[in-house]
């Protein structure tokens, strides 16, 4: 339930445990550990066991470093101390999901979640009874993760809509499905 992290000052170790997070936050981080630095010719250096790769991220300024395997960084000299951002990314699923909205039946808002095993183009949109698409929630590129959209009953044009049963349709290209959801009003 930790990640153990190792620092080398002057000639000696520095050593202490980063706990694991667990909860996402509505950004996707799951947690941040604030790093700082001083000191002549800093350089950072990790080795990250194979099941956390892609699961850590160094914030150097506006510089994002994906902590996978083993790797160094140059930061040179530091007279004043220079604070680094440790995060914690969730998981990435390894396959595609869409979940029952929550809650259903609903109102006035309800929330779609949904997982995505690679990259690529993404459509989620909201069908009434009869096919026609009410609303588009999704419709671009994303990369996989996991993501939750709020539907608050209103159509493309913004107007709310009339009780009933609707459907929501997750579609990549190579992952479709369909599920139903009731509006109460």
């Amino acid at each position: 339930g930790v990640l153990d992290v190792r620092a080398l000052v002057g000639e000696g170790n520095g050593s202490w445990q980063v706990p694991l997070a667990t909860e996402i936050s509505e950004y996707g981080v799951v947690a941040e550990h604030v790093v700082r630095v001083q000191g002549p010719d800093v350089e950072l250096g990790w080795n990250v066991p194979g099941d956390e790769h892609g699961r850590w991220e160094l914030v150097v300024g506006d510089t994002r470093l994906p902590l996978t395997a083993s790797g160094t960084y140059h930061l040179g000299t530091r007279k004043e101390p220079t604070e680094l951002l440790l995060r914690q990314l969730p998981a990435l699923p390894n396959r595609y999901s869409l979940e029952m909205a929550y809650p259903n039946p609903f109102n006035p808002t309800t929330t779609i979640r949904y997982s995505l095993k690679e990259e690529g183009r993404v459509s989620l949109r909201i069908y009434d009874v009869t096919g026609q698409v009410v609303r588009e929630l999704a419709g671009s590129a994303q990369p996989a993760g996991a993501y939750q959209v709020e539907w608050d009953g209103r159509n493309n044009a913004g107007q709310p809509v009339g009780s009933g049963v609707y459907f929501y349709e997750l579609r990549t290209d190579q992952f479709r499905a369909m599920n139903k959801m009731l509006l109460v009003k």
